[in-house]
């Protein structure tokens, strides 16, 4: 039908116009029953906080010389930040795994950024990003998970696309929001500061 048969007891909390309203009156087009949105919206925030951090750590690493910045770096660097944020829901569950996504990403985009501008890469300038990558993906933080989540398979007669989906909704309410859009703008942004005196990252020369 499209709509509730009885009103939303969250009333308009849930962005509709109607308590009535569900899934934009398209629930067979409008669904994730396996919980693929969650990744999408995770890799856009990476893909925006990636190319913000780069443009900010270039910044910072260039004296906020803006005739400096590297449009092309930052790109690749929201190219990264997508990927590492899709697979944060995956990997970025334990602080460890949030410390190594970051360090494999910054990694990544380091190699990826030398090979695009025709530059060598480094060993100490490849440490370097690892471990500024390290220090933002701790400071990024987790990918959360619900404490307590919805069974599948509820003896109480709840239908097992709703459980997936609450558990999905409250997936996004705990890791799409400012708050934790900014950390990941700040870890990014620490993650891409060059390493004193290399010189890399620059569009002009300057460090």
């Amino acid at each position: 039908m499209g709509r509730y048969i009885e009103a939303d007891p969250i009333g308009l909390y849930g962005g509709s116009f109607s308590t009535y309203a569900y899934a934009n009156g398209n629930p067979v087009n409008n669904n994730d029953p396996s919980g693929e949105f969650v990744p999408l919206i995770t890799g856009a925030i990476g893909a925006v906080a990636g190319f913000g951090g780069s443009v900010i750590g270039q910044l910072i690493s260039n004296g906020g010389n803006t005739n400096c910045i590297s449009w092309k770096n930052a790109f690749i660097a929201g190219g990264v930040g997508a990927a590492a944020g899709a697979a944060a829901p995956f990997v970025a569950t334990t602080w460890l795994g949030a410390t190594v996504l970051g360090a494999g990403a910054n990694t990544a985009q380091y190699e990826i950024t030398q090979f695009a501008n025709g530059q060598s890469t480094t060993a100490a300038d490849a440490a370097w990003n690892a471990g500024t990558g390290a220090l933002g993906g701790a400071f990024a933080g987790l990918f959360r998970y619900p404490s307590i989540s919805y069974s599948t398979n509820s003896p109480w007669g709840l239908n097992a696309a709703l459980a997936r989906g609450a558990n999905v909704d409250s997936q996004l309410a705990l890791n799409v929001t400012v708050g934790n859009f900014f950390r990941n703008l700040v870890g990014s942004s620490v993650s891409n500061v060059n390493r004193p005196g290399s010189g890399s990252g620059s569009s002009c020369g300057c460090n």
